[in-house]
């Protein structure tokens, strides 16, 4: 069973190569290496994209701790105080929602420094998925 699966998963990404190779008239042999060497190049881009969210949290973690220090000095009544923490949340999300992004990236990065086959055979992958719906 196990075979059988992996003998069609060979024969659709072989296919699939195949036809994406004849569309951009080149080989499945230069495709795939193509697409092999891509790997680390968007392995690098998502890992700059991942990084890029700390200092965005270490510059909100210091603008909280500020308004927390200077709550008094800041509001005199309490609508102000009130809007501002809402603002406060509201980055608070999308920093949360950013992060967690970061993380779900973080395999994909591994896997186009780590084993670039595998990345290309999963972008094969995704282009089929797309394909098929």
């Amino acid at each position: 069973m196990k075979e059988e699966i992996t003998n069609t998963v060979t024969q659709t990404v072989e296919v699939l190569l195949r036809d994406l190779a004849s569309q951009l008239g080149t080989t499945t042999e230069y495709l795939w290496e193509v697409l092999v060497k891509q790997a680390p190049i968007d392995a690098t881009i998502n890992l700059i994209q991942c990084l890029s969210v700390f200092p965005f949290l270490f510059l909100f973690y210091k603008w909280y701790k500020w308004i927390s220090n200077n709550k008094e000095k800041l509001y005199n009544n309490n609508e102000l105080e009130t809007l501002h923490y809402v603002g406060l949340y509201l980055v608070g999300l999308l920093l949360t929602i950013c992060t967690v992004g970061s993380i779900i990236a973080l395999p994909t990065v591994l896997s186009g420094y780590l084993n670039p086959e595998y990345w290309a055979l999963n972008q094969l992958l995704e282009v089929l998925k797309g394909a098929t719906k």
